[in-house]
């Protein structure tokens, strides 16, 4: 069974689905939308999913063999998606949906980093095969890269003093589990 997202029957009204249509999504997260989108498009249409997260891919690719539209998961990031669409020849499309954010099946699943919740490795990547990991930003970052991070992209009125926290920690021992940062940050406030 598919993802129900929030404000889901607004948003595929919203997209006012022409049956022939192209419609691309641009976080397949839980296919919710994707197999709503896909449930209003004939055999003419078709459905392009973006996902970084290859997991997220391989869960849906199953929930979206029973559709008779065209269905194309692309793994990428959709900051990507024009010159995506370019490639396979899609230069126009009816409707695109983006809904952002981090999603339950990655806070679930312990060993992907996400969570608070579960002790897991220090991840936090969207495509975990790529790019440096949270273990690498909390072990390496200076004290001041690590409070501006806290401070712009997580709004942190206690950026200054997790950060410090963070920096004592790793003098000891590398944070390697979302516990340890999960310490950190309880020290910190």
């Amino acid at each position: 069974m598919a993802h129900i997202p929030v404000l889901f029957e607004e948003t595929v009204k919203e997209l006012n689905i022409v049956p022939d249509g192209t419609y691309v999504d641009m976080t397949i997260g839980g296919f919710g939308h994707g197999a709503a989108i896909c449930k209003k498009l004939s055999e003419n249409g078709m459905y392009v999913g973006f996902d970084l997260d290859e997991a997220a891919i391989e869960r849906v690719k199953e929930l979206a063999s029973g559709f008779d539209c065209k269905v194309l998961f692309i793994h990428d990031n959709f900051h990507n998606f024009k010159e995506r669409l370019t490639e396979i020849g899609i230069s126009s499309v009816n409707g695109v949906l983006a809904d952002l954010g981090v999603s339950s099946f990655q806070i679930d699943e312990a060993e992907r980093g996400f969570s608070f919740m579960k002790d897991g490795p220090l991840d936090m990547r969207m495509d975990n095969s790529s790019g440096i990991s949270a273990e690498d930003v909390v072990n390496t970052y200076s004290f001041e890269d690590l409070k501006r991070i806290l401070q712009i992209y997580g709004e942190e009125k206690f950026a200054h003093s997790i950060a410090s926290s963070i920096v004592k920690h790793r003098a000891q021992k590398p944070l390697k589990t979302t516990f340890d940062l999960v310490e950190c940050v309880k020290r910190g406030v």
